[in-house]
């Protein structure tokens, strides 16, 4: 810089757009490849990572939907007002805190793929986001009574199985739609599953 004021100002301007997560440092040290779009790193995340976890479908789907909402953005473009608008826009949508917080271990995920195995210095526009706060889950235990009770009316209900689905559902913890669809296949009784 030819002056303390020019060098002051330039720091000024860095800080504003670090803040706000959209600085980038093009020097050339810097490794950053910022041709990659969103898009482009959500596959190659998909394929070579996301594919070998319990949760794909969901990721997949979400990754999906991200790629939809920006379009052709650059990875390194993806800012922290950007998360900010979309964890609004789900609020609004009526989405679920917890449907909220995939969303963002999703992107978190992605960025920190990219910056520890891509070889990228991009900064993870999920950090310093408060996460979604999801409701504290409900704890019911039937006791003993209540579950002859509950047995009994289900006897007398017009539905012929229905003390059967719930005697079911009360052991095994399984939802009804698992019920409803379970075949004998399914049932292993060597090894009680």
């Amino acid at each position: 810089f030819h002056s303390k004021q020019e060098a002051l100002k330039w720091a000024r301007l860095i800080e504003v757009q670090l803040e706000q997560g959209t600085y980038i440092d093009e020097s050339p040290k810097n490794p950053i490849k910022s041709d990659i779009s969103f898009a482009n790193a959500a596959e190659k995340y998909l394929e070579t990572h996301a594919i070998h976890k319990a949760n794909y479908r969901s990721e997949s789907g979400i990754l999906r939907i991200l790629s939809k909402r920006w379009n052709d953005r650059k990875l390194l473009s993806i800012a922290k007002q950007d998360v900010a608008h979309l964890k609004n826009d789900l609020y609004k949508l009526g989405r679920a805190s917890s449907t909220i917080n995939h969303y963002l271990n999703a992107i978190s995920q992605l960025f920190k793929l990219a910056n520890n195995e891509w070889g990228h210095i991009i900064p993870n526009p999920v950090e310093g986001i408060s996460r979604a706060l999801e409701p504290v889950g409900r704890m019911k235990r039937l006791l003993p009574s209540d579950e002859e009770l509950l047995l009994y009316y289900c006897k007398q209900s017009c539905c012929k199985h229905l003390a059967q689905i719930v005697s079911v559902a009360t052991e095994t913890g399984m939802r009804c739609g698992e019920i409803l669809s379970m075949r004998w296949e399914d049932v292993d009784f060597i090894n009680r599953r």
